[in-house]
């Protein structure tokens, strides 16, 4: 319960950072990162090509994060940072502190079939329900150990239901069922053709 609390509590901050620019984080140059973590992010991720360098005013003590908003976000030395890359399967943001040991990633996943365990249980859970493309896989790592929660989208009669499963697809939320707004049916219908054209 403790390792969905800090994953939960770490993808709230991923929300804010990627809302508010200039208070959450800093751009880094590539020569502006220590270059043990360079070398971890072409060892973890050696067909990823980064689009984007961020510092981050968080210190990670005791596995608690703590955000320091009075922080110069002008300074070099960091504590955490975040990489953002593209890969075959989409874009991944690489959290990693500034000893190069990767914390967690977020992977926005594009036409990746979902593991059979996932796909077992919504095709349990959720008779009739459809995969969208929008799914993203957050791994989260603690002490050589990954835990890996998948967060999808379902649509079913112009109903969008997003849940999450663990790798194992356990189901670990279900969102209540809501209409889609006019937004979500663009999405969607854009989808489609894409899906028909290849």
């Amino acid at each position: 319960m403790k390792k969905l609390i800090v994953l939960v509590m770490v993808c709230a901050f991923v929300t804010l950072t990627n809302a508010q620019d200039a208070l959450f984080y800093a751009k880094v140059k590539k020569e502006e990162i220590p270059a043990n973590l360079l070398t971890a992010i072409e060892h973890d991720f050696p067909e990823g090509s980064i689009l984007e360098l961020k510092a981050l005013p968080v210190e990670i003590i005791d596995g608690h994060w703590f955000v320091d908003v009075e922080r110069n976000v002008t300074g070099k030395n960091y504590d955490t940072y975040v990489i953002k890359m593209h890969t075959s399967n989409g874009e991944i943001d690489a959290t990693y502190d500034a000893n190069g040991s990767l914390i967690y990633t977020t992977e926005r996943l594009k036409e990746v079939a979902l593991p059979l365990p996932l796909r077992k249980t919504i095709g349990r859970d959720f008779p009739g329900w459809a995969v969208s493309d929008d799914k993203a896989l957050i791994t989260h790592y603690i002490d050589g150990k990954q835990n890996a929660h998948y967060f999808v989208n379902l649509t079913k009669d112009g109903n969008l239901e997003r849940i999450v499963l663990d790798g194992s697809g356990n189901l670990l939320k279900s969102r209540e069922k809501r209409e889609m707004n006019k937004m979500d049916h663009a999405k969607m219908k854009h989808l489609d053709k894409k899906k028909m054209v290849n």
